[in-house]
């Protein structure tokens, strides 16, 4: 597989969330422990805009330019996440099992995502 397929289908794998976010707000903030949010149409609008449109739109403007420094672009934020998931999970006190899966989740996808820049690079 090449780096900008596995790059192609990261991109798809983001939109598919944003996807979800958008329709099923609710869902979303319970599969992320966030049940407080529940009962709020600012938390619900909130997910659905954050989680659900950026996602949605940053994944289909990647592979609508279908370029590499694009998808490196999306994977910075995939990698800032995970960066900033992995630093802030002792104080937080979120060390658990969901924690380290979605660090390896958004690590992985960062890499695949940087791939195809990277791979010009070299």
């Amino acid at each position: 597989m090449t780096y900008l397929l596995a790059a192609k289908l990261c991109a798809v794998f983001v939109v598919v969330l944003g996807t979800i976010a958008v329709f099923a707000p609710l869902k979303v903030a319970h599969k992320l422990s966030l049940d407080a949010l529940d009962n709020s149409a600012a938390g619900k609008t909130e997910l659905r805009a954050t989680l659900g449109g950026l996602f949605l739109f940053v994944g289909v403007f990647a592979l609508y330019l279908n370029n590499p420094l694009s998808y490196a672009t999306l994977g910075a934020g995939w990698l800032g996440a995970g960066v900033i998931r992995t630093v802030m999970m002792f104080p937080d006190k979120t060390v658990n099992r969901l924690t380290f899966l979605s660090i390896a989740i958004e690590l992985c996808v960062a890499f695949w995502l940087f791939m195809p820049w990277v791979d010009g690079k070299i």
